[in-house]
């Protein structure tokens, strides 16, 4: 079992020589609950962020690690951070249960039911709406978003509902918004998140930047967004910002890696 009773915490506590050990204790449990993968965990003279680049990089959607990694990478952001006096959230977190989620959709299923298709053309029609709140978005991807916000307002002002009409808006979006990824993006740790599942099964699989929109306005009710969650679709790891419509090869990338370097600095900081 991964789990530490206090009781077991307290021996810990009692018999190390001092604060600095105990916290390195702790670390070195959490590192193996976390990254269960990493080569040599005790091993001194290996390259800390290479293991844990590694480690990291084995990882993907469905491995049963990925909780504990992604929870430990938003504490460690906080932890990490001399200058911020945020603290995490740990009453929000345990009040709410939570998906493992896709940044960047993945084969997003078609919805069957006529309301439900109605429901994400609407979602398509009101964010590509030219007088919505996208004015950068729209003045780089103009004619992609005026193109398809002119079908999907055809298709829900139409008398009766056409679902071979829906078909191919679907597949022109889904088509879209996919060309910037490759099957090796799908599922690893770049393109995945903490998110709770209230808000996560909202929107289900919405593009990435409907997601966006919805995970800023979650953000700003009362809804818990886990900081590295929010960080991600504010793409605060992506090193160059070409515009906020796709999740693309690059943000994966920096995401991935601002992953690495803020975990090795939170298990460095246990030798310190």
């Amino acid at each position: 079992s991964q789990n530490v009773s206090l009781q077991t915490l307290i021996g810990w506590h009692e018999s190390s020589p001092g604060k600095s050990a105990f916290f390195m204790q702790l670390r070195q449990k959490i590192k193996t609950i976390a990254l269960p993968a990493l080569a040599s965990p005790d091993d001194a003279t290996a390259d800390a962020g290479e293991e844990i680049a590694a480690a990291i990089s084995s990882l993907s959607y469905g491995n049963k690690s990925l909780r504990a990694l992604l929870l430990l990478f938003n504490i460690a952001t906080i932890l990490t951070n001399d200058s911020s006096s945020m603290r995490f959230q740990f009453k929000h977190y345990k009040g709410e249960s939570w998906d493992i989620e896709h940044i960047s959709a993945v084969s997003s299923h078609m919805p069957e039911s006529v309301p439900g298709q109605k429901a994400w053309v609407k979602n398509i029609c009101d964010h590509f709406s030219p007088d919505g709140e996208n004015d950068e978005e729209n003045a780089q991807y103009g004619s992609l978003h005026a193109k398809f916000y002119r079908r999907a307002s055809r298709l829900l002002n139409q008398e009766t509902f056409d679902s071979e009409a829906f078909n191919k808006l679907f597949a022109a979006v889904q088509k879209a918004f996919n060309k910037h990824k490759s099957k090796d993006m799908e599922n690893s740790i770049g393109n995945l998140t903490l998110l709770d599942t209230t808000t996560n099964r909202s929107y289900k699989n919405a593009i990435f930047p409907i997601k966006r929109q919805r995970i800023i306005a979650a953000d700003k009710s009362t809804t818990f967004v886990p900081v590295a969650t929010r960080n991600v679709f504010l793409k605060y790891y992506s090193q160059r910002v070409h515009d906020m419509t796709f999740w693309n090869r690059e943000d994966h990338e920096s995401y991935q890696q601002a992953i690495v370097q803020t975990l090795t600095l939170f298990f460095s900081e246990a030798s310190s």
